[in-house]
């Protein structure tokens, strides 16, 4: 912050908050269990993203608002992935006939 004054903190931040979401993104893609993660926590975080945005655009804040923009674009990728993984697990454990009988 003291070298790139406030909006450069706050794009620091915003990056920060991207790459703390990266490991769990790679997590869900190279790998199919996604025990432990919610799909509702994630994209209730998306959506608190979402009003925050709302707000800084409002308020025409636009360093904070492209660093919530891009967290929240994370979270939903997360949620996503582990939607997409809780239905590959959840139709793996469906008997051959039901499968075919849901597809």
């Amino acid at each position: 912050g003291f070298a790139w004054g406030w909006p450069g903190a706050v794009y620091g931040t915003g990056f920060a908050m991207v790459i703390n979401r990266a490991p769990q993104i790679i997590e869900l893609i190279r790998y199919p269990d996604a025990t432990g993660v919610s799909v509702a926590m994630w994209l209730l975080g998306a959506t608190g993203s979402l009003c925050w945005v709302l707000y800084y655009q409002d308020a025409r804040l636009w360093a904070p608002l492209i660093s919530t923009a891009f967290a929240g674009l994370a979270s939903l990728a997360i949620a996503r992935l582990a939607k997409r993984r809780h239905r590959q697990v959840n139709a793996s454990r469906l008997s051959p006939e039901v499968a075919l009988y849901q597809a």
